[in-house]
């Protein structure tokens, strides 16, 4: 879905516009050229879709010491930006046969007047499965990246046991991760096939939620 066009961002999202389920008959519906829904996916028109870039993001962190305790916490932040989630046109795709389906995809449309954006499932016919901002989400987040917590031992105890100084220690990495996106992790840019395709997610590992302890 990446594309460079002249006065806008590098990489943005460029595709069939998707906007949700027929309420009458289960079809996924796109905008078509005219800017009305079609549920012929052939007259799918092309759309800016969303910007995989964030509209800012930094980090910020602080120490505390309270007599023999300390306390590092180290956060960091985007917002604003889009991911395209390449993955849900596999695993979050109202049924198809491709991979096991999420959770989500069980609020499929039923009977006339459900109210969803999933569609009908139909075995082969591949309603709604193309290709679209279907799979374009927020990829805004807000991580505590870093923990480490301590305490120093005492002069008193250090004297007994004969040595200078020595620390204990509780150390995390990626404690919590806060967004709205569905994928593995909002923490991604897969560019795959191009440089031209950032702000893709496919597959990609989500980073590691470590917890370590040791002394110093």
């Amino acid at each position: 879905l990446g594309r460079v066009e002249a006065g806008q961002p590098f990489g943005i999202f460029y595709g069939p516009k998707y906007l949700g389920v027929d309420p009458d008959n289960g079809d996924a519906l796109y905008m078509d050229a005219d800017g009305k829904p079609t549920a012929d996916d052939s007259e799918a028109a092309d759309y800016y879709i969303g910007n995989p870039h964030p509209d800012f993001f930094g980090g910020f962190g602080n120490r505390f010491t309270y007599k023999n305790f300390d306390l590092d916490i180290q956060c960091q932040f985007v917002s604003g930006n889009d991911l395209y989630n390449i993955a849900g046109f596999y695993q979050s795709v109202n049924g198809d046969f491709y991979d096991n389906q999420t959770k989500d995809q069980m609020n499929y449309w039923r009977q006339p007047g459900d109210i969803t954006d999933v569609p009908q499932p139909r075995f082969l016919k591949g309603n709604g499965a193309i290709k679209s901002s279907r799979w374009v989400e927020d990829g805004s987040y807000f991580r505590v990246k870093t923990v480490n917590f301590g305490y120093n031992f005492t002069r008193g105890v250090l004297q007994r046991l004969r040595i200078d100084n020595a620390r204990i220690y509780v150390a995390a990495q990626n404690l919590f991760t806060f967004t709205d996106y569905s994928g593995y992790d909002p923490e991604v840019n897969a560019s795959y096939i191009s440089n031209l395709n950032i702000g893709h997610d496919f597959y990609t590992p989500p980073q590691a939620k470590t917890i370590t302890v040791g002394v110093n």
